[in-house]
């Protein structure tokens, strides 16, 4: 009798293990204080918005989502990633901006971990260990140079932030430029920690004499430098490729058009609105690097695939909460960019 008791009870402990889930960590570094703590408070909320929705669904394996402040400073981001890995167990990492997208990209190659970051240059992606959730430039860059050019400026004046994206966005912002035939009046490069740009505006106006600003500086640089142009050079507009999308302060933009990457559909607008969620800039992005790793872990435990990578670099015309999603053959996910302007606080799709 007590034979056979084992022996059920051994039957018992193989069946619960044979059916156990795995546990699957992801890992979110990102800038939760500090001056982009918005974005990086956008951006968790996404992702548990998407974690939250798993309890309703049936999936091979279990999540646990974990959260590392990286203040896009490299020695955060490599503290985070170390414990996110060593610690956490993480076997995919959700990353915001270039730099933090640079750290990691060795780390998670060594330790054959996925990341996805939000970062514009393509050489920061490897197609096999780290995507960029960010289109190629070349889709964003040439709907900014047509709408200059439909808004006749014929000067247009360039603030970069020294950063990979930026530079990124740049280079391919002149050499588009160029071959329209109106190059670039002149550019200035500024430094991450900046906050006086009344000299530089000043030698701008008097050297330059440009009829539009196109800006990628990072905030709270860009927030400054805004205000100071519109106080030294009220006439001139300005524009941007994506950094308007995480200014802190919008009604420095308001009226004046833009490129972004960030825009999310009326239907994730409205799933938001159910969860009680405010719709803000990077939210979607949260949610689509969330809901994409979750969905290449499961691709794996399922057997569709052999690994997680085949199903990111198999990507074609997904759903997502920005628009249909399709991964290149270099690792980054492009996704239409969308033209927006600012009224009254609230960003609008120019259609």
């Amino acid at each position: 009798m007590s034979m056979l008791f084992l022996s059920l009870a051994s039957v018992f402990t193989l069946c619960s293990v044979s059916f156990a889930k795995e546990v699957v960590a992801i890992g979110a570094i990102l800038p939760l204080t500090g001056d982009y703590s918005i974005v990086g408070d956008a951006m968790r909320n996404g992702i548990l918005l998407r974690a939250k929705e798993l309890g309703s669904q049936s999936t091979k394996c279990d999540y646990k989502f974990y959260f590392e402040d990286g203040l896009l400073v490299s020695r955060d981001v490599v503290l985070a990633f170390r414990k996110l890995t060593s610690i956490d167990g993480a076997k995919g990492i959700i990353s915001f901006g270039g730099e933090s997208a640079k750290v990691i990209k060795p780390m998670a190659a060594a330790k054959k971990i996925y990341q996805i970051g939000y970062a514009a240059d393509p050489a920061l992606a490897d197609g096999e260990f780290t995507f960029l959730d960010f289109p190629h430039v070349n889709a964003p860059v040439r709907m900014l140079v047509d709408y200059i050019k439909k808004k006749g400026f014929k000067h247009p004046y360039l603030i970069t932030m020294r950063s990979p994206s930026a530079t990124a966005i740049s280079l391919e912002l002149n050499k588009v430029l160029r071959a329209e035939g109106m190059p670039v009046a002149g550019e200035t490069l500024i430094n991450s920690g900046e906050r006086d740009f009344r000299t530089i505006i000043l030698k701008i106006r008097n050297v330059a004499a440009p009829d539009v600003f196109v800006m990628h500086v990072n905030t709270p640089e860009e927030d400054i430098c805004l205000k100071q142009i519109r106080e030294q050079m009220p006439g001139v507009p300005s524009t941007d490729m994506v950094y308007f999308d995480d200014i802190n302060d919008v009604s420095q933009i308001d009226g004046y058009p833009y490129v972004s990457t960030a825009q999310p559909t009326s239907s994730f607008v409205k799933k938001l609105a159910e969860n009680g969620i405010a719709n803000v800039n990077f939210t979607a992005q949260g949610y689509d690097m969330a809901d994409l790793l979750i969905a290449s872990f499961e691709a794996q435990a399922n057997g569709k695939t052999k690994t997680s990578v085949e199903f990111l670099k198999g990507l074609k015309d997904y759903p997502s909460a920005v628009g249909m999603l399709t991964m290149a053959p270099d690792g980054v996910i492009d996704c239409p960019p969308k033209l927006v302007v600012v009224k009254n606080g609230k960003r609008t799709v120019i259609e």
